[in-house]
């Protein structure tokens, strides 16, 4: 990873890509002004491939850094998109040897990524620098990186639960310790420095401090719908997340008290597994892998599902909301931009 990338950085570029946006939602006015007469889904998204030499090329992970730049993880390695296209920013001789699995940001802005070999390295000067803790890491796929409130490093990697590096040690949280499950699919930083795991078993809120490792699970004993956790997405009230999970959809979880925080879905969940979810406004936004893009509108006990203005009919793998307030979706070979709000009012023109 001992590679220069100072050339494919460009400084500059987020001021361009800012010029870019206004010119670009400029045309979203006209669009919007005029779209009584123009057919459903006709304009309101912008679509990226990949790599045009892989457009079956699936994103693993999607981030946005500190200076609003696109960042997309793939087998084929680490993609960034310059405000015209993504560009992999590995050299050819590694392109496709390093499938990036997780993507993360620490406080001072720079770039971590986690591998599928278990590799785990940041940005630092335009170079990747490898993460070469005393202990080492292990050589399993790292589903999820996060740091906490004291700017701890968190990782999860496959069937071996939970790592985190503190105090320049690396310590290794699992089902020993009270996890549910050592297989982690997704982590979620709490403001009170806690840490929340999504696992094959459950939800699990960690703390880790002086007086070691502490962690209280909810699962389906304690009233969680589906105990497979794929996604933890907070909400706008504050201590409350959002669970997706594998067959039962979304659920309301009130870390501060460890239970339920209410919510029903009018219909019962048909959709598959919960891939990702963003919440925006009063509308929680959830890639679903059969039903494409939903919207999901909390109305008391009662919540409205509805289909968004989904690029996909089927699978929509990772979703983001960049600085601008645009929505990103991942869907097999390519990315879909567009704007949240179009996104609700092309399903109001659709449903008419």
């Amino acid at each position: 990873f001992d590679l220069d990338f100072e050339s494919s950085l460009e400084p500059s570029r987020p001021d361009d890509y800012w010029q870019r946006f206004l010119s670009f939602n400029a045309g979203w006015l006209f669009l919007f002004l005029f779209a009584p007469a123009l057919p459903a889904q006709t304009g309101f998204s912008q679509q990226y491939i990949i790599d045009e030499n892989d457009e079956t090329l699936v994103v693993h992970c999607l981030h946005s850094d500190t200076r609003g730049f696109i960042w997309a993880g793939t087998r084929g390695g680490l993609y960034r998109f310059n405000g015209r296209q993504f560009v992999n920013t590995l050299p050819d001789s590694l392109r496709g040897r390093y499938s990036v699995t997780a993507i993360a940001s620490d406080s001072s802005g720079r770039l971590w990524i986690g591998t599928a070999d278990g590799t785990i390295a940041h940005l630092h000067n335009g170079q990747w620098k490898v993460f070469s803790p005393e202990e080492g890491l292990p050589r399993k796929s790292i589903s999820d990186i996060c740091f906490d409130r004291q700017e701890r490093l968190w990782f999860a990697a496959v069937d071996e639960g939970v790592y985190v590096y503190a105090g320049k040690r690396l310590t290794n949280i699992n089902t020993d310790d009270g996890l549910p499950d050592n297989y982690v699919y997704t982590l979620q930083s709490m403001p009170d420095g806690q840490v929340l795991a999504g696992t094959d078993r459950g939800l699990a809120r960690i703390r880790f401090g002086m007086d070691g490792k502490n962690i209280a699970v909810f699962s389906s004993r304690e009233g969680l719908p589906d105990n497979i956790v794929r996604t933890i997405c907070p909400s706008a009230e504050p201590g409350v997340y959002w669970i997706g999970m594998e067959d039962k959809g979304v659920f309301r979880y009130d870390a501060v008290r460890n239970q339920g925080a209410g919510m029903q879905l009018q219909k019962p969940w048909s959709f598959g597994r919960v891939n990702d979810m963003v919440a925006a406004g009063n509308s929680l936004w959830v890639a679903t892998e059969e039903a494409g893009l939903l919207e999901i509108i909390p109305g008391g006990q009662e919540s409205l599902v509805r289909p968004g203005a989904s690029p996909s009919n089927g699978r929509t793998g990772k979703l983001l909301t960049d600085l601008s307030g645009q929505l990103w979706c991942s869907v097999p070979g390519r990315l879909v931009r567009s704007t949240i709000l179009q996104l609700g009012f092309l399903d109001s023109i659709g449903h008419e």
